[in-house]
């Protein structure tokens, strides 16, 4: 697993710092935190997310301030902190609305709906995920609209509409294909599986599970065990 240190990112800091540059701190900051994140260093993900909002603050910089929010947001529910994760992002949706920032707004409401949606609150979650889905009609961000219809489709599995759920996860994973989000890719075809499985069509299901182990493993991420698990488990399950 790559490390964050030594890196062209950890460059930008030491230089930013000499010439106390505090934009050029905030923007290293932010990125090694999105980076120690991704190779599930928590701890120094969380000391860099917290320099980059302390940093927009400090510069009175509300767009900024708006995405360092919902970055320490989904760097909280990585560990389960949904109920922390939850208030950074209704700041974040707070202040994208008082600048009119339609793409922050609809960002921050997808986030804020994924919270409810890990936290039981799928109804609300539905009703967050619409508005975002709605915001970016026209915006051109393939990323976010997957990660709204990822969200939808976890939100009406868990309300036993199934067939809505397998359309969204379907429509979800066409675009993390689309914009390389491999990760999120593999999370979404775990979330694929879900449904498949309650809905009988093992063969499906243990197909989705490959395709997100192939890629867990490749990236050399710590949910590999799980879902290599399930697809074991699914392969008894047919073969019984």
């Amino acid at each position: 697993m790559a490390s964050a240190e030594g890196s062209p990112r950890t460059a930008a800091l030491e230089a930013a710092d000499r010439g106390d540059d505090r934009t050029g701190q905030a923007v290293a900051h932010r990125s090694l935190g999105i980076a120690y994140a991704r190779i599930e260093r928590y701890p120094e993900a969380e000391f860099h997310l917290q320099r980059t909002l302390e940093l927009c603050r400090e510069l009175g910089e509300l767009v900024n301030e708006a995405h360092a929010h919902i970055n320490l947001s989904s760097m909280l529910g990585f560990q389960g902190r949904h109920r922390e994760a939850l208030q950074h992002d209704l700041r974040a949706l707070e202040i994208a609305r008082s600048t009119d920032d339609q793409l922050g707004q609809a960002r921050a409401l997808n986030a804020v709906g994924w919270d409810y949606a890990t936290l039981g609150d799928h109804d609300q979650a539905i009703h967050y995920c619409e508005q975002a889905l709605e915001l970016l009609e026209g915006q051109g961000d393939r990323r976010a609209q997957a990660g709204a219809w990822d969200s939808l489709g976890y939100s009406h599995h868990h309300l036993g509409h199934y067939s809505h759920a397998l359309t969204c996860h379907r429509n979800a994973i066409a675009m993390f294909r689309e914009t390389g989000d491999r990760y999120y890719e593999a999370s979404t075809l775990t979330h694929l599986m879900d449904t498949l499985e309650v809905t009988r069509d093992i063969d499906g299901a243990r197909e989705a599970g490959r395709q997100a182990l192939a890629i867990l493993e490749d990236l050399g991420h710590s949910e590999a065990a799980a879902v290599r698990a399930r697809v074991h488990r699914l392969h008894t399950l047919r073969c019984t």
